[in-house]
Formats: C-alpha cells, structure tokens, sequence
C-alpha cells in the first residue's frame, strides 16, 4: 500500500480520505498538506494497486470551494428498502392474525426477522443524505473530494476550518465554505 511522504516540515492540515479507503475514493485529493494537496490518481490497468500518488503544489491552487450536495440514489434505495421491509412486516402481522395453520409459524418469523434490519437499514440510509464536496481549481486542473454520506458537519468541520486557514495564509481566494467554517 502506497504511503503519502511528506517532505521536511510538511504538516497535514486535512486528512479527507483515510488510507485504508483510498482504493475506493479514486481521483479525488486525499489530504491536504500546508504545501501540497494529496491527489489519488487512478491508474488505467492496475490491479494489485489501482491508483498513483500525485503531489499538487498548493500555489498552483487559485480557488478552493465548497458545497453540500444530496445523494438522491442513496435516498431512493432507502425509501424503497422501507417501504419495502415495512410491506414485509404487515405480511407477516396479517399470517400471524389470520389464524390460518397452513403456514408455518417459522416461515412468518423468519420474514419478520429479515425486514427489520432491512427497514432500519433503508431508515438509515435515508437519514444521512448529505455530502460534503471541496473543489480546487489549480491551473488547468480541477480537482476534487466528495464525502461519503453519513457524517454530519462536526466530523467535517475541524477539516475545513484547517483547509480555509491555510487558503487564507497563502492569499488563496475561498467560496462558499459555511459559517462555522470561519477560522479566529
């Protein structure tokens, strides 16, 4: 597994993609450094590792910006799973109240216990709905990092708070980044 190397005196400002995650968060900045950004490239046919390490010069970047975005799929696959698994429990309500023995009371039991955890699931999916996307413009290039849904800004925030000062100091023009986000 291929490890960031950060040169003498480098400090990580943000972490945005853990390592054990970057095979499935490719062409996206994995970590922002106080003079570089981390970049995990995808390579055209690699197997045992699918992606290349690029160092970006953070005095290439000439606009950092931020935006939240919805996962509509997310929330459509979880909607349905509800609905789904809700269905699935008023069928095995109605067998259960029917009186009918024809049915095995362990067959009922068994789809009662498969929808719950599939409701939940889906309830969950539906709940954490919201990304977090970063782009930066350096040069001709733009580059960019998207959340994975399911961490509200608290996580995100000490991150782009790092991210916005380090813009700040190095006279690298910000937009859009929230409120909170607002170094001291």
């Amino acid at each position: 597994m291929s490890q960031i190397e950060l040169l003498d005196g480098e400090t990580i400002v943000a972490e945005l993609v853990p390592q054990p995650a970057y095979q499935k968060n490719l062409n996206q900045v994995a970590c922002v450094t106080d003079r570089r950004l981390v970049f995990l490239r995808k390579k055209k046919f690699g197997v045992a590792l699918p992606y290349t390490i690029e160092y970006v010069p953070i005095s290439e970047c000439q606009q950092i910006s931020y935006s939240k975005s919805l996962a509509i799929f997310k929330a459509l696959a979880g909607g349905l799973m509800v609905v789904f698994g809700l269905f699935m429990i008023v069928l095995a309500l109605m067998a259960l109240l029917s009186g009918d023995s024809s049915k095995p009371a362990g067959n009922i039991l068994w789809l009662a216990m498969i929808s719950l955890p599939l409701a939940g699931t889906g309830a969950v999916m539906v709940a954490d709905l919201k990304r977090h996307n970063l782009r930066f413009q350096c040069g001709d290039r733009k580059l960019h990092w998207v959340s994975s849904g399911g961490h509200g800004m608290q996580h995100w925030l000490p991150s782009l708070n790092g991210i916005r000062a380090l813009a700040q100091s190095k006279g690298i023009p910000t937009t859009d980044f929230p409120e909170s986000a607002v170094s001291p």
